[in-house]
């Protein structure tokens, strides 16, 4: 019963270039390659507006170009990578969607204490399947939600986190656009968050906003 987020194989072809083959993380944002170790990162997990809303597949079966150049005090790396998934639509009981033709790349620069990041993919998405309400919304009567469509989606996002002395800050943002075809499942959707946090020993109290809005 297991599942399985990510299993490739990794193959250096130079000392800056390796390649990944098999199911990877989609690097899309900053904490995408350890989305699932809370450890790593100071939210009880991330914020779901730029993390699950926006991109509901967090993995990518295909090929992965992973290039890093040392440059000043840090690490400037590219991400090219090609695939396709299929995952579940968020909130639509049971709906899912394929995602075809991903092509993407996120471009980052790293150092001790910090990093920068903007990444961008485009792909082909199919929708199937759709849910019934019961009376109790706005229009005071059961409805029928057809979720099928086939369309082209557009996720451009960008980043930093900052860690200095005991202040420690997160920002990211987030932007989908998709075909009218896809505006029922996945509208044009703008999402955004600021976290601060203050380190007092083994506790690091921190307060984050985050916002979304779009249409669907």
């Amino acid at each position: 019963n297991a599942i399985v987020e990510w299993a490739y194989i990794d193959y250096e072809l130079h000392d800056v270039a390796s390649i990944h083959v098999g199911k990877i993380k989609q690097p899309v944002f900053l904490v995408n390659d350890y989305v699932e170790v809370g450890f790593a990162y100071p939210w009880i997990r991330p914020p779901s507006e730029v993390y699950y809303l926006i991109n509901p597949l967090n993995t990518v079966n295909g090929l992965e170009l992973l290039l890093q150049f040392p440059i000043g005090p840090g690490t400037l790396s590219f991400q090219p990578y090609i695939g396709s998934n299929r995952d579940d639509i968020p909130n639509a009981q049971g709906a899912y969607f394929e995602a075809e033709n991903i092509y993407g790349i996120d471009v980052k620069y790293s150092g001790r204490g910090y990093s920068v990041h903007a990444s961008n993919f485009q792909c082909e998405v199919k929708t199937y399947g759709g849910f019934t309400t019961d009376a109790n919304n706005p229009f005071g009567t059961p409805l029928n939600v057809d979720l099928n469509g086939t369309g082209d989606c557009n996720v451009t996002a960008a980043g930093m986190n900052l860690d200095l002395a005991n202040f420690v800050v997160y920002a990211e943002w987030t932007n989908r656009t998709t075909t009218d075809e896809l505006s029922r499942p996945f509208g044009d959707q703008e999402a955004f968050y600021a976290t601060l946090g203050y380190r007092i020993g083994n506790f690091m109290p921190h307060v984050t906003y985050a916002s979304i809005y779009g249409e669907a």
